[in-house]
């Protein structure tokens, strides 16, 4: 249901038609007009009646017992909507800019014993953010925004992937999973704001503190870093102990000079690096990030492939000669590793999670454009 403006008995018509007593996947995108509110009620610039957003979902809850997957967007969820609410089946919830309090978003997840993928993105309190407690059994996917202002993950036995979007915004939340054991895929971490905590270790990436734990199992780590920096991605490296494959994301912005020969030289004799995929998006080929690339290229003695995501040249033969010989490929630690330039126009922060469904991709941060 999209653009819903019609009147309150046509709604109400469509959703209690019995043609869809047994309805398993629902999309719900409550606009104003053609236009998605920015406030919810009673702020709205529409004059939306505000018993109209409380009926559509009072009517469409009625489907609870048989949901399988629900997306629900542009809209309000009150208190007393939730109180009673069961999802005996449903496996994938997208919530997308949405008003909920924080004791009906807890309700709301308590309520589905076998959810598997979650999505929330633009969520909001009455008042100000909210924070959010995860506490399931079958839990395995969560994708979320910046606008929460804590995501504590108490027990989730079954979590393989968590996963923030929206990752160019410049305030997020801070993200602590206390009980997590299989979780292996985070992303996307940024230098500039994101903190983790991941059982007893604090991954605060801003100020590249060492850690003081390895981080559990993770195998797959994407990171936002608005100005590469060799030493942040180190730190990462020696946190995530499992780490197989790496996706970094830099900006346009003039990067530091990323020099490690001797700088690390010390460290390199014991660092073990298990990477065995990296991928530089937005790579421009300028020393500073061949410096970058040139640290893994020389050490990384597991590594099977490096890509090189970046805009095309006119000459694209003369500036891969020029990389090969900057990057010293002849030299790689890994004998077997092979590096790939692809030309690209996509612009955008990975991931690409745009439905609750994207979560379970076999790679939630290759780009789909």
């Amino acid at each position: 249901l999209r653009d819903l403006d019609y009147s309150q008995t046509i709604i109400d018509s469509w959703l209690q038609s019995p043609i869809l007593s047994c309805l398993q996947e629902l999309e719900l995108d409550a606009l104003c007009h053609g236009h998605r509110c920015r406030y919810f009620e009673p702020l709205c610039p529409c004059n939306r009646p505000r018993g109209l957003l409380q009926k559509i979902l009072a009517s469409t809850f009625r489907f609870s017992s048989t949901l399988i997957v629900a997306t629900i967007s542009s809209c309000q969820i009150l208190d007393g909507t939730v109180e009673t609410l069961q999802f005996p089946q449903l496996k994938q919830l997208g919530l997308h800019h949405v008003q909920i309090s924080e004791v009906s978003m807890t309700r709301l997840m308590a309520s589905c014993p076998v959810i598997e993928c979650v999505l929330l993105t633009d969520i909001w309190g009455p008042l100000s953010k909210i924070s959010l407690r995860i506490n399931s059994l079958s839990l395995k996917n969560i994708g979320f925004s910046s606008a929460f202002d804590k995501i504590i993950i108490e027990n989730a036995p079954s979590l393989e992937r968590l996963i923030q979007v929206g990752s160019k915004c410049s305030v997020a939340p801070h993200v602590l999973a206390i009980s997590a054991p299989k979780l292996e895929i985070i992303g996307s971490l940024s230098d500039h704001y994101t903190q983790y905590g991941i059982g007893p270790t604090i991954i605060e990436v801003v100020q590249m503190q060492a850690f003081t734990m390895v981080a559990g199992n993770v195998k797959i780590l994407a990171i936002h870093n608005f100005r590469l920096s060799l030493d942040m991605v180190i730190c990462l490296i020696q946190s995530f102990a499992c780490l197989e494959k790496l996706y970094i994301q830099t900006s346009n912005v003039p990067d530091g000079k990323n020099l490690w020969r001797h700088k690390h030289r010390d460290l390199i004799k014991h660092l073990n690096i298990r990477l065995k995929t990296i991928v530089l998006k937005k790579y421009r080929g300028v020393k500073s990030q061949a410096s970058f690339a040139t640290f893994f290229i020389l050490n990384a003695k597991m590594l099977e492939f490096m890509v090189f995501e970046g805009r095309p040249y006119d000459d694209m033969r003369k500036f891969l000669a020029e990389q090969k010989k900057l990057l010293q490929l002849e030299k790689r630690a890994s004998r077997g590793a092979q590096f790939h330039y692809t030309t690209t126009g996509c612009e955008h922060y990975f991931p690409h999670i745009k439905h609750v469904r994207d979560l379970s991709r076999a790679d939630p941060f290759q780009c789909t454009c």
